[in-house]
């Protein structure tokens, strides 16, 4: 499966880490009777991540919220232990942004939206993407094809792009 607009997510659990503990978020904990803003990262403490995708979605926060986003979520395919040390370097609060791991791939790979660069030392990670899925259907989508670039994908755009 590729993501697309109208088609479901894949069903995976993800992790989190939160205030020093590994927490295990179910699927339906996440997406079931929920709007939600999902932003798809090649890695934390990556260049465009951390520069660009980041902020855009930090600078979109009240405007997703003013949406009736319920959770607004970042998925790498990192380990908690570095999606946390990413959230506290850039003063992000996990009930504002959420940062999730597909620490094995598995989802990202499912979606369709895996891809290595080894010669950047980027093995089995996502591509660059911004999402709206209402009860776990994805009801906007916006996928960077370009990588080191931030776009389609931003906070704005996927704001911009969504029929709200």
């Amino acid at each position: 499966m590729t993501f697309s607009i109208g088609s479901k997510l894949v069903e995976f659990a993800f992790l989190t880490k939160i205030n020093n503990k590994i927490i295990e978020i179910s699927f339906n904990e996440l997406f079931i009777n929920k709007t939600v803003a999902l932003f798809g990262m090649p890695g934390a403490f990556t260049p465009t991540c951390s520069n660009l995708h980041l902020p855009s979605i930090k600078k979109s926060l009240d405007s997703l919220i003013g949406r009736r986003v319920d959770k607004i979520a970042v998925l790498t395919t990192n380990d908690p232990h570095v999606n946390y040390s990413w959230a506290k370097a850039n003063n992000l609060n996990p009930n504002e942004v959420l940062l999730l791991c597909d620490v094995d791939a598995r989802f990202t790979e499912a979606s369709g939206m895996l891809f290595s660069a080894p010669e950047s030392g980027l093995i089995r990670r996502s591509q660059r993407y911004a999402l709206i899925a209402q009860n776990g259907i994805i009801k906007s989508l916006q996928i960077e094809f370009s990588r080191g670039v931030c776009e389609l994908s931003s906070g704005e755009n996927l704001l911009k792009a969504t029929n709200w």
